[in-house]
């Protein structure tokens, strides 16, 4: 904000310099049109105002599409921002539940379960042994 005002500061004092320096009058003849006694500075300063002012009506449809731009991505990121923390308070809730889960289930059953386990291969083992006719590897290498 100071560098904007510094820089405005400094425009105003060239253009009053340059007012002062040039302030004597003119006669402009244009299309049979005639203006007398019209000062010099005032003849160059309106046709650069006016090309800044032609300048910034120009770029006005750029600044604004890239204004409607930044909003529409700001947007977009909030939404994956908002999905991203219910997602995150969803894996929480997940994991917590899991481990109640896993708090919750007695010793004892997954000692069952695991015996299960093994006693299902055991069973399938021996119906592939009875299956090839009771010829298989040693007992002490199938365990």
């Amino acid at each position: 904000m100071l560098l904007w005002l510094l820089v405005v500061a400094a425009l105003i004092f060239v253009v009053a310099s340059f007012g002062f320096q040039n302030a004597q009058h003119v006669t402009l003849d244009y299309f049979g049109g005639r203006l007398v006694a019209v000062p010099l500075w005032l003849v160059v300063a309106v046709p650069a105002a006016a090309g800044v002012l032609i300048g910034s009506l120009m770029a006005l449809p750029g600044r604004v599409r890239a204004v409607f731009a930044r909003r529409r991505v700001a947007k977009q990121s909030d939404a994956c921002d908002r999905t991203s923390d219910a997602l995150q308070l969803r894996v929480v809730g997940l994991e917590r539940d899991l481990a109640l889960a896993r708090l919750a289930a007695p010793a004892a059953y997954r000692g069952r379960a695991a015996a299960a386990r093994r006693a299902r291969c055991i069973r399938r083992r021996q119906r592939a042994r009875a299956a090839r006719g009771g010829v298989g590897p040693p007992k002490s290498a199938a365990a």
